[in-house]
């Protein structure tokens, strides 16, 4: 491999240090790239693997992780001193000397998240650098797990097509949704338990938030542990499956016939265990944290919310035993909770300092946040189907113990970001007014004496709130991971460049005018929907799923527009070059 001169590269504060990133990217002639950064870049580990590159991520502190990029091919050679760059790149300061130990400085408290270090010419292996700084650092060795040695994220994640058609199934289930919701509204204030409420809710759990996290686990766990899915096909298996059956279950319940929905069930239940069978395998990475230990969990609790459904289903036809209110709670808490909250809460923990560039001190409060969610939600599961009130209320302790820890890791990840704040900081904070609402909500049912209409009402706005936290999460990071996923397609037809000339960004494949149109419809649903069903107005519970269902269609035309259309210039870009490079010959 052929060294280069020593440079560091730092992203002013507030901007977006992707596009930097990747000109570097572009620069480096067959050079390697050591990142410094507060946190593991997986997403990038994942674009530039795409694009040919081996990685060695080394987690020097809790706060600081250097991930060497080689070429790909590249096992790393002697330098070549003279084989100096010579070029000059906007932004670089001369660096400092390293350490003695031979480690680059430390990142400051002034540098920006990403810091990009091309190594230094030396007379040894430009690749040794790392290596040596982790094998003569008793201290960094003892915090430090495995580094990932020469891996390549483009064996590990699946086709680009199998997370985005996830995503856009459950954009069509918030438009059922909402739809769903307009529909019923009468009934979701008059009789919340009704069947017709109870489809209006599956459409937003099962084929929105359930289908929407699925394709997230298919996708983020083989890029953060650093393993692929056992099958490829059983993935696809996985969406063919699960998406018509988690339509069939709501259309049995607002149609009556306890058949389709007992197929539903039943398909629905099959998907799910084939996904247990298929994700373990990346789950199943050692020393990568919180994110994989909530997803391990996270998995197990779908399928006992499955168990749960399907048992259910049956039972409406066999009547093994009687389907109480609070057997449903168990039902519904265990999946809002223990599935896609806890799954959530540990993605969260990836998403949040990378989407928000944030360098933050520590990562306690997202651990802390993960294992009370994780050991509570069971817990309180069971107490509700027991019932028994103390087995409730400890298990109901842990999590709000645990949605606190969650909540302080976003206090922490907005103090400490490093941009301002933007259209996904809108709906994290819309999302999460939603959970406080739902954890106050819940208390005050669970633990003051009241008439049973009144704790209807508000365990009703508590579940309502539930949904929506998690509605509001998935939508604006939708807005993040589709671009991101589409980035890497439109890099492989070989699109680099975006309308203006700069290389492609994720920023030119949304539209932020429509985004912004998507925000404010989804903060008038959430906030009608709270007052709907907390006042038992049919008309509020009607304006929320109306604009809910318009901000799914106003999300699918965004986020599947952007990559068409800059196919399309791209395409139309290629068919004038012949046209302009004609040379004309008069007669």
């Amino acid at each position: 491999m052929r060294c280069c001169s020593t440079c560091v590269l730092s992203s002013s504060v507030g901007e977006e240090p992707f596009g930097t990133i990747m000109e570097t990217v572009a620069s480096l002639d067959g050079r390697s790239l050591l990142l410094v950064a507060p946190f593991e870049p997986t997403p990038l580990e994942g674009v530039l693997g795409a694009q040919g590159f081996t990685y060695e991520a080394e987690c020097v502190s809790e706060t600081e992780w250097r991930v060497l990029f080689r070429p790909g091919g590249d096992a790393g050679g002697p330098g070549d001193p003279g084989s100096r760059s010579d070029e000059v790149v906007p932004g670089v300061e001369e660096p400092k000397d390293d350490d003695a130990d031979g480690r680059p400085p430390p990142v400051s408290a002034t540098e920006s998240p990403y810091t990009i270090k091309r190594p230094a010419t030396t007379t040894a292996s430009v690749d040794e650098a790392p290596i040596r700084a982790r094998v003569e650092s008793p201290s960094v060795q003892q915090m430090t797990p495995p580094p990932v040695m020469a891996m390549n994220p483009t064996l590990n994640v699946p086709p680009a097509w199998l997370p985005l058609a996830f995503m856009a199934a459950a954009g069509l289930g918030l438009i059922g949704f909402g739809l769903a919701v307009t529909i019923t509204a009468p009934t979701v204030v008059t009789v919340p338990r009704s069947d017709h409420v109870v489809a209006a809710v599956h459409y937003g759990v099962p084929a929105l938030l359930s289908t929407a996290v699925l394709g997230a686990l298919h996708q983020f766990g083989p890029v953060v542990g650093g393993k692929p899915l056992r099958s490829i096909p059983g993935a696809v298996a996985t969406a063919v499956v699960f998406v018509p059956a988690a339509w069939l279950i709501p259309i049995g319940f607002a149609t009556g016939h306890v058949r389709i929905i007992q197929v539903g069930g039943v398909l629905a239940t099959t998907a799910v265990c084939l996904a247990a069978w298929n994700v373990p395998r990346p789950l199943s990475a050692t020393g990568k944290g919180a994110p994989i230990v909530g997803l391990r969990l996270a998995v197990t609790y779908l399928v006992v919310t499955a168990a749960f459904g399907v048992a259910y289903a049956f039972d409406r036809g066999a009547f093994w035993f009687e389907l109480l209110p609070n057997r449903v709670l168990a039902h519904a808490h265990i999946g809002l909770l223990g599935w896609l909250g806890l799954a959530y809460v540990a993605v969260a923990e990836k998403l949040w300092p990378m989407f928000l560039l944030a360098h933050r001190p520590h990562v306690r409060h997202g651990e802390r946040a993960v294992w009370l969610v994780g050991v509570g939600a069971p817990v309180l599961a069971v107490g509700l189907l027991v019932p028994s009130s103390v087995t409730s209320v400890v298990g109901g302790a842990l999590v709000v113990g645990g949605l606190a820890s969650h909540l302080a890791s976003l206090h922490t990840v907005i103090h400490h970001r490093r941009r301002g704040l933007e259209l996904l900081h809108g709906f994290v904070l819309t999302s999460a007014a939603c959970l406080v609402i739902a954890v106050v909500i819940g208390v005050i049912a669970a633990l003051e004496p009241m008439a049973p209409a009144t704790r209807s009402r508000l365990v009703t706005t508590e579940v309502a709130c539930l949904i929506l936290w998690l509605a509001l999460a998935v939508l604006g990071h939708s807005h993040k991971i589709v671009p991101f996923i589409s980035w890497n397609r439109l890099r492989d037809r070989g699109i680099r460049t975006g309308r203006d000339g700069r290389p492609l960004l994720f920023a030119h494949l949304v539209n932020p005018g429509l985004a912004r149109i998507t925000f404010g419809l989804a903060v008038l649903g959430a906030l009608a929907g709270v007052v709907g069903t907390l006042t038992l107005s049919a008309v509020f519970v009607r304006v929320a799923g109306a604009s809910l269902g318009l901000a799914g269609v106003t999300a699918i035309a965004n986020l599947a527009s952007g990559p068409l259309l800059m196919i399309r210039w791209h395409d139309g870009q290629g068919q004038q070059a012949p046209f302009q490079d004609r040379e004309v010959v008069a007669p």
